[in-house]
């Protein structure tokens, strides 16, 4: 276990010196910033906080939605972290070890990045921020409809959103689904890098991204919601009614995890017969 968690921690020591993490944490902050501008214009306009469950609907908005899997493609393109320090840690910890300490890493690194996404939807709103366990005056109005041409949010809270779910439900099921397809996404990249180089996992990433996208554009007539796991995270497409072309719930929750499995029975078999080769950092 502490071979384990020594290959994971190697590669947060990395994050220091990696210009990469710091340009997506300011993309990210100047996203919500500008995305929540409305936001911040109203509340102040009628001298209301805001209660800062956002992310929810971050999630659900499709284009926010490949803004942050962009964002996380960005993060684990370097997957397998195969640097000049590598082969001397998995002559350390031995080759399975190693393996579950990348892959522990990718299931860490994407909690953390959807948390700080999380965050990062909430304190934009500072200081008109307030601690409220419902959905509030501001995002309930917005969620009706009758302020939006007014003000033009970008992000906003739908109807079927705030009458389904509590706020923290709705948070901790968003954060879930973003994880797992998180986990999913990095799980994709590792083992095609792994196997192949970087490009192919890099451009593997990008098309699981951009088939959430267009599953929202084409998907009603084929259906394609069920082939695009990147989408998996929209509550407005997974409720009690939701669109046919959408999964329910309770497969996303089966499949997820399975292919994640499937995939780390697939990197450990490469992991056994692959030649370690010392790539440099992006």
């Amino acid at each position: 276990f502490t071979a384990i968690i020594l290959t994971c921690s190697d590669n947060y020591k990395k994050w220091t010196g990696n210009i990469r993490v710091y340009v997506l944490a300011l993309l990210l902050f100047f996203y919500y910033w500008q995305a929540t501008a409305p936001i911040r214009s109203y509340s102040s306009a009628v001298g209301e906080p805001v209660s800062g469950w956002l992310f929810p609907a971050a999630c659900s908005n499709t284009f926010t939605q490949m803004i942050m899997l962009f964002g996380l493609v960005l993060l684990f393109c370097d997957a397998p972290f195969l640097d000049k320090h590598q082969p001397y840690l998995i002559v350390r910890s031995g080759r399975q070890n190693w393996l579950w300490g990348q892959i522990f890493y990718i299931i860490t690194a994407s909690a953390l990045y959807f948390l700080y996404n999380t965050l990062l939807s909430a304190a934009v709103f500072l200081p008109h921020f307030t601690f409220t366990d419902d959905w509030g005056r501001i995002f309930y109005t917005m969620a009706m409809g009758s302020i939006y041409e007014d003000y033009g949010f970008i992000l906003s809270p739908r109807s079927d959103l705030v009458t389904q779910y509590t706020p923290l439900e709705a948070t901790l099921l968003s954060l879930l689904l973003a994880w797992l397809v998180g986990v999913l996404i990095g799980m994709v990249m590792f083992v095609l890098n792994l196997y192949f180089n970087r490009v192919a996992g890099t451009i593997s990433g990008l098309v699981l991204v951009l088939l959430g996208t267009l599953s929202e554009l084409v998907g009603r007539d084929l259906r394609m919601g069920f082939i695009a796991p990147s989408a998996w995270f929209n509550l407005h497409k997974i409720h009690i009614g939701a669109p046919y072309y959408f999964p329910s719930l309770t497969f996303i929750l089966i499949v997820l995890p399975l292919l994640i499995l499937v995939l780390f029975i697939i990197a450990q078999r490469i992991m056994r017969q692959k030649d370690i080769e010392v790539l440099p950092q992006l």
